[in-house]
């Protein structure tokens, strides 16, 4: 899927839910856009209202006029709390659109197929009022991991994740 929206748009944020179920650290991201127009990258803290993290884009800084990934890095990397909601999510910053790609699926069951399975989603709001999940669907976005496990500050083992082929055992 493909979904134009502007500053202006209801809703006018909408991005990636996630948590994940051992101690991770995150230093960046990447999203899958058609950054037409300018918008802030932002990682919301686990209370859905403080930005842990917001990154401007310019439109006019860009390899491609079409749909692709755009990376980016924090200004400091971000320890994450364990089995904790997250929120990364893409902001227009002007009433002229960016277009988001997304994939929706027939049951929440189905993203176990999925980088992340159940634990990673989709969100939306309008105005900075309250969030909206789908279980059912899942933008192109995610970051990049630094650190798992110990070495991310959380200490212990880690867990075998379902959504993660193989696993990851420490």
């Amino acid at each position: 899927n493909s979904t134009a929206f502007s500053s202006s748009s209801t809703p006018d944020e909408r991005g990636l839910i996630f948590q994940f179920p051992f101690p991770v650290k995150i230093g960046g991201y990447w999203v899958r856009i058609d950054a037409d127009n300018a918008f802030d990258l932002v990682l919301y803290d686990s209370d859905g209202t403080t930005a842990l993290e917001t990154i401007s884009h310019d439109s006019d800084v860009r390899s491609s006029t079409g749909g692709e990934n755009q990376y980016g890095f924090f200004t400091a990397e971000r320890t994450l709390t364990i089995s904790t909601n997250y929120r990364l999510v893409v902001k227009p910053t002007t009433v002229s659109n960016v277009t988001l790609y997304d994939v929706d699926v027939n049951a929440a069951a189905i993203m176990d197929a999925m980088e992340g399975g159940q634990l990673f989603y989709y969100t939306q709001r309008t105005d900075a009022g309250a969030w909206t999940d789908t279980v059912t669907k899942m933008p192109f976005m995610g970051w990049h991991l630094v650190a798992l496990g110990a070495a991310a500050g959380g200490g212990g083992g880690m867990s075998v994740h379902p959504g993660m082929g193989g696993g990851m055992r420490g």
